[in-house]
């Protein structure tokens, strides 16, 4: 029993009698003397190896699996709001997101619009005919 309080957080011993092992990226251990790292959930990543917790993915940056490393970035025309977020959301028709890890999507200024999900930029508004306007990033028939 003496040697199990000599392993350390961020470490772990298969049978708590030998030797120390450091707990590898994405996994961690928080208490003393261990047999098993645990792994980090999805939404957290731990980048390093002998760690004593996970790290929350910033707004912007996802993770979907557990034991990630790492972040990943959301594309353009996506965004996740939220810390420790594990899904980037698709921006709506009449919105955008032009960078990586965006942290929301904005809405097409007046005069410009944008009729797709995921967009990047909005548009200025189409002249199709004068029965058709661009109001509050949509198209409304006007008769």
């Amino acid at each position: 029993i003496f040697f199990l309080f000599k392993i350390s957080t961020g470490k772990f011993s298969k049978d708590a009698t030998k030797a120390c092992i450091s707990c590898v990226k994405g996994r961690y251990q928080n208490a003393l003397g261990q047999t098993t790292c645990i792994d980090c959930i999805v939404g957290q990543y731990q980048p390093k190896s002998e760690r004593p917790s996970c790290l929350r993915c910033v707004p912007g940056k996802v993770s979907n699996a557990a034991a990630s490393s790492s972040c990943e970035d959301c594309q353009i025309g996506k965004a996740s709001t939220i810390a420790a977020g594990t899904v980037c959301v698709d921006c709506l028709a009449g919105f955008y997101q032009a960078t990586i890890a965006g942290t929301s999507c904005f809405p097409c200024v007046p005069g410009m619009s944008q009729s797709n999900s995921k967009a990047a930029i909005c548009i200025d508004c189409p002249l199709v005919s004068t029965f058709f306007i661009c109001f509050f990033n949509q198209f409304f028939f006007t008769f």
